[in-house]
């Protein structure tokens, strides 16, 4: 009988461990430095206390005192990309399948400081991501697809669709082009520096 019962404990936590296993697959797993998407296709959001621990490549500021009061992001945006696809780049000067780049929007707070006026961080506004995939996104300029997790104070939402070409790749398509992988990397010094020592 405890022979049986022990067996049958086995079988249990096996199927559990099994019922694990299968979920993980489904979902892309639980690593948030890969793109991870729900059964009907969303991008599954990525933990700002993960991200924010990423390889940092710039934060761009595009205030509306500078674009007529009607800036379309009004924020500072930081940029952020996991380790493994930053130490990819580095040797190739391009961003291999799978990369996510994760932009955080973060409000201009006070405009003077200690040091002198200017724009200094408030609080944070929003999540966008892009994610390089081929799997998902054949036929978009890069393999890129663009998701808004929403433009306002956290928590961010927790899935979100890819966004119609019009909201974002055309943009990236027209201004970033694909000498840059569509990636603005002008404006990350650290990126150009990376890529003009791979091409030397």
């Amino acid at each position: 009988m405890k022979k049986s019962t022990a067996a049958m404990f086995a079988a249990g936590v096996s199927g559990v461990m099994v019922g694990l296993a299968m979920l993980g697959a489904a979902d892309g797993g639980s690593d948030q430095t890969k793109p991870r998407y729900t059964a009907d296709g969303k991008l599954k959001t990525i933990d700002p206390e993960v991200f924010r621990d990423w390889v940092q490549l710039g934060t761009p500021v595009t205030p509306n005192d500078q674009n007529n009061g009607e800036a379309a992001f009004p924020e500072f945006h930081a940029v952020y990309v996991p380790q493994w696809a930053w130490a990819e780049y580095k040797k190739t000067a391009k961003w291999p399948d799978g990369t996510i780049l994760a932009k955080e929007l973060i409000k201009v707070g006070d405009k003077k400081a200690p040091s002198g006026a200017g724009y200094f961080e408030g609080e944070f506004n929003g999540l966008d991501v892009a994610v390089k995939d081929k799997s998902k996104g054949p036929e978009a300029p890069g393999n890129w697809l663009y998701y808004n997790f929403n433009h306002g104070k956290p928590p961010y939402a927790a899935e979100a669709a890819a966004q119609p070409k019009a909201n974002c790749s055309s943009c990236h398509e027209s201004n970033a082009g694909p000498e840059a992988d569509f990636v603005f990397s002008r404006y990350y010094p650290k990126v150009k520096a990376a890529a003009a020592k791979v091409k030397k």
